[in-house]
């Protein structure tokens, strides 16, 4: 999903252009962990970081977003090394989790 700011809204009534750009890539990893999932993304990124710099410097915001579906209680660990590397390329970490209903 891709937008960028003044393309217009067809969502809105009336359809007006949009405040801000957006842009979502669903993200499928080698791996069956969210370690894994994250490690291969930030390695794919990793030729992007002069870009990413500029969209942080001009106000922008890059983050990774996982949703975590479980029917019993769960944890996830990720290891400092992981975190540093998330921090050390600007990347805002969202999770959600989704304990006990069926995912939709």
């Amino acid at each position: 999903m891709l937008w960028r700011e003044g393309d217009l809204d067809p969502r809105a009534n009336p359809p007006r252009p949009r405040s801000s750009s957006y842009c979502s890539v669903r993200w499928v990893s080698r791996g069956g962990t969210l370690e894994q999932a994250l490690e291969d993304a930030l390695a794919a990124l990793a030729p992007m970081q002069a870009d990413l710099a500029e969209l942080r410097a001009t106000g922008g915001r890059f983050d990774f977003f996982a949703g975590l579906f479980s029917q019993q209680t769960m944890g996830v660990v990720l290891p400092p090394a992981l975190l540093a590397d998330l921090g050390a390329a600007g990347v805002e970490m969202q999770l959600d989790l989704y304990c006990g209903g069926a995912r939709t």
